[in-house]
Order: structure tokens, then C-alpha cells, then sequence
């Protein structure tokens, strides 16, 4: 986190999109791998923006169907 490097970008003719790609370096902090706690934690995560952004929102190349912040909300209500 202390070292930057410039982005890595390619020539795209489709549709505009952003992908994010996460690379965690495990060396850095400690750790040998991902729990089950820090990925659930990312999953997470990935479902709040997608209960707030305005566009469709993958995570692992599946679609998460929330499509507004009402719906994001139905899914934590216990009778919805």
C-alpha cells in the first residue's frame, strides 16, 4: 500500500463498463490466504454497492440481482 504503479489499461469496443480486480498481498499483512470471515465481509460488500449504485453489479461473473437500495433493504428484513 506504501508503492504505486501506474494502471494497467486496455483498448475496449464494447459496451462501457468498469471491472475491478482485487489482489490482495498477503505477504503485507500476515496472512497466507483469505478467511471464510474476510471473504463473506467482500461479498458483502459487493451487495451494498449494488444496492446503491444505478447499474448492474457482478461479483465472480454472476450477476447480483439487487437493483435498489429497497430491495437491498427487503433482504435483511425478517418479514418483508
Amino acid at each position: 500500500m506504501s508503492k504505486m504503479s501506474n494502471p494497467e489499461t486496455t483498448v475496449y469496443q464494447g459496451k462501457d463498463y468498469t471491472k475491478i480486480i482485487f489482489k490482495p498481498d498477503f505477504s503485507k499483512f500476515g496472512i497466507q490466504n483469505l478467511t471464510s470471515e474476510m471473504v463473506s465481509l467482500f461479498k458483502k460488500r459487493v451487495y451494498d454497492l449494488a444496492g446503491i449504485l444505478k447499474c448492474s453489479v457482478f461479483l465472480n461473473e454472476e450477476l447480483i440481482n439487487v437493483h435498489s437500495f429497497h430491495q437491498y433493504v427487503k433482504m435483511y428484513l425478517k418479514n418483508p
